[in-house]
């Protein structure tokens, strides 16, 4: 039986599996730029910590493959560069994975054959990666990581979102 434990912030978290409604209707606040120990305050142990990338398992009957993901900068100050998921029911700025691209509201400029991004406050930017014609994944990049394309790329690869 797992544990629930108090909401916080924008997410309400399990002890092994983060909620199918922990990223409901925007990302977690502030999750890019901060520090691995602050990000661990807020969303819990990672079921698997490899290298510079940490992975949550999403609950639900829906998302037994679905992860929740966060990578790290390089360095001794290592800083949360991109917080991505792929779990069903996971939505931001009103766009969920598993929807078609077509329906989405506002301009989405292309970076490669599979991204899409908007630009967010802050410098930020929502990253969507398409496979089909639908929303495979959504993830927040920090200004850093969301600097140029390549980069982008980069770090979309190292979480395991592709």
């Amino acid at each position: 039986m797992r544990k629930r434990l108090a909401p916080v912030g924008a997410l309400a978290l399990l002890l092994l599996c983060l909620a199918p409604a922990a990223w409901a209707g925007h990302p977690p606040q502030q999750p890019t730029a901060t520090s691995p120990n602050r990000l661990l305050r807020r969303a819990a142990q990672p079921a698997v910590r490899k290298g510079r990338v940490w992975r949550w398992c999403v609950g639900g009957r829906k998302n037994r493959r679905a992860k929740v993901v966060a990578a790290f900068t390089r360095g001794g100050n290592p800083r949360v560069a991109l917080v991505g998921t792929t779990g069903r029911g996971h939505t931001s700025r009103r766009v969920a994975t598993g929807m078609r691209v077509r329906r989405i509201r506002g301009r989405l400029k292309r970076v490669g054959r599979t991204l899409r991004v908007r630009r967010v406050a802050g410098g930020r930017k929502m990253v969507y990666g398409v496979r089909r014609g639908r929303i495979r994944f959504i993830a927040l990049a920090s200004r850093g990581a969301a600097r140029n394309g390549r980069t982008l790329r980069r770090y979309v690869r190292l979480a395991g979102l592709r």
